[in-house]
């Protein structure tokens, strides 16, 4: 098996990634003017890049911000796409803080304490912005906002428990 990665060429399904950004979180196509959507050859990863900036000839392990990880399913943003443009989001948000902020910030699932119909991917925004994506599911009688933080952006606890101790 090689460890080489192919090579990254302009997107082709930019204009369908566009469209999806702005129908599902709002966020207007404009936003992007000066940026370049490129596909991995090897994959369905779309990375972001500034307009003026162009992956050299050679072979690349990656290429500008990770925007989604397969090219047919925009509103799966990564933590670092939402972070940067989250804000423009205007639909398909959900603010969070304090012990619900906490715990999706821990990659816990947070308890909506409601039974309505919402379902799918959304931004999550604390108090200073957006933080990252998160999704809805439904049990029997709630809704779940499941955390889809990227473990490097979790924060966890400081463990209060001896070393020694189990955690309870």
């Amino acid at each position: 098996m090689s460890n080489t990665a192919s090579g990254y060429v302009p997107c082709p399904n930019t204009d369908q990634i566009l469209a999806g950004l702005e129908f599902h979180y709002g966020i207007p196509r404009a936003a992007f003017d000066d940026w370049r959507f490129w596909s991995r050859m090897d994959s369905g990863v779309v990375s972001l890049a500034p307009a003026d900036h162009e992956p050299g000839d050679g072979v690349y392990e990656s290429f500008g911000m990770m925007m989604v990880r397969r090219d047919d399913h925009p509103a799966a943003a990564g933590t670092a796409f939402v972070r940067r443009f989250g804000h423009l989001a205007t639909r398909n948000t959900v603010q969070l803080e304090g012990a619900a902020l906490a715990n999706y910030l821990q990659g816990l699932p947070v308890d909506s304490g409601v039974a309505d119909e919402r379902r799918g991917f959304v931004i999550v925004v604390g108090p200073h912005g957006p933080v990252g994506r998160g999704l809805w599911r439904r049990d029997d009688e709630r809704m779940w906002l499941l955390s889809e933080l990227a473990k490097p952006y979790r924060h966890l606890p400081e463990s209060t428990t001896d070393s020694t101790e189990a955690p309870a």
